[in-house]
């Protein structure tokens, strides 16, 4: 870390000019988070529709009705509940050491987002995640080890990252694509468990969750990829003007991910500015975050780290 800060003042006079900074922003968003959610829900639908009709006839048509509306549903109302129920967080009361609730108001005003809900988790891993869906508040979600080993300015810059998130309603896409890949992953376990091998067999066989496992991995990158990490990453160090902090930020993160990991739902990851999860997690192959390493060198240049 010492040789990280210490290249770090050589490399922050690379810094992008205002407007390139937004022309980059506007040739990474080709369709808005929101679009791309609605786009991924009428494919599916239609699909289920004509999947049904081809099959059944009429029958198969209204049960491809009914599949569409169960994975809305799905979607919409146990998207994110999973790991909300997970993390066990407790809302912020009382007192605020560390100033959050000012920071989280100050970064919203900035964004033009309705100040969000915050949470802590105690834990020694450090979290940081946001969920949100348009219709309700955002919340923002951080956890007692992450305070505990990041500065001031820190946690503000992983603060507005988070804020990112919800301005660019990241969090809803997120929730879409999450509750469709754990349906996914839902059906190739109940079919595992029906295996009839399984019910001989001490080593579980878990043929269907290999076959699917890839769907559920091309519905995550549909709409969670390394631009929406840069962009967040740009925005962040925009609205706290100050890259070396959010770059030790991610640094810092990234470290104790591999100290002090901490166990997450599957295919809920992408919620996070970093992954916390151990390296060798069953469902890290599921991740879509870019390497962090790659993250800190679009910042502050390629000779940083």
């Amino acid at each position: 870390m010492k040789g990280f800060s210490c290249r770090f003042n050589a490399a922050q006079n690379q810094s992008c000019l205002p407007g390139d900074f937004w022309q980059r922003m506007a040739r990474m968003r080709i369709l808005s988070p929101s679009t791309q959610v609605w786009l991924f829900l009428i494919i599916v639908s239609l699909a289920s529709l004509i999947l049904g009709y081809e099959l059944g006839g009429r029958l198969g048509l209204f049960f491809g009705l009914l599949a569409a509306v169960f994975l809305h549903v799905f979607i919409f109302v146990f998207g994110d509940s999973r790991l909300m129920r997970t993390i066990h967080a407790a809302p912020v009361k009382g007192q605020d050491p560390w100033e959050l609730n000012e920071k989280l108001a100050a970064i919203s005003l900035r964004l033009g987002l309705h100040t969000p809900d915050l949470s802590l988790v105690d834990s020694e891993s450090a979290l940081a995640f946001s969920v949100g869906q348009p219709w309700k508040r955002g919340h923002v979600v951080l956890s007692t080890g992450l305070l505990q080993k990041l500065s001031g300015p820190e946690i503000e810059a992983v603060l507005a990252h988070q804020l990112g998130h919800l301005h660019h309603m990241d969090s809803f896409r997120f929730g879409a694509v999450t509750g469709s890949a754990r349906l996914v992953l839902g059906v190739a376990h109940f079919l595992d468990n029906l295996w009839i091998p399984n019910f001989w067999l001490k080593q579980k066989q878990e043929p269907f969750l290999a076959a699917l496992s890839p769907i559920a991995w091309l519905i995550l990158r549909f709409a969670v990829n390394d631009k929406s990490y840069f962009m967040n990453d740009d925005l962040a160090v925009r609205l706290v003007r100050d890259k070396k902090a959010y770059a030790e930020a991610l640094w810092k993160l990234d470290g104790l991910s591999r100290s002090r990991p901490f166990q997450l739902p599957p295919c809920t990851s992408h919620y996070f500015i970093v992954n916390p999860q151990n390296k060798m997690a069953r469902s890290r192959w599921l991740e879509s975050h870019p390497n962090v390493e790659t993250r800190i060198r679009r910042l502050i240049g390629t000779d940083s780290i």
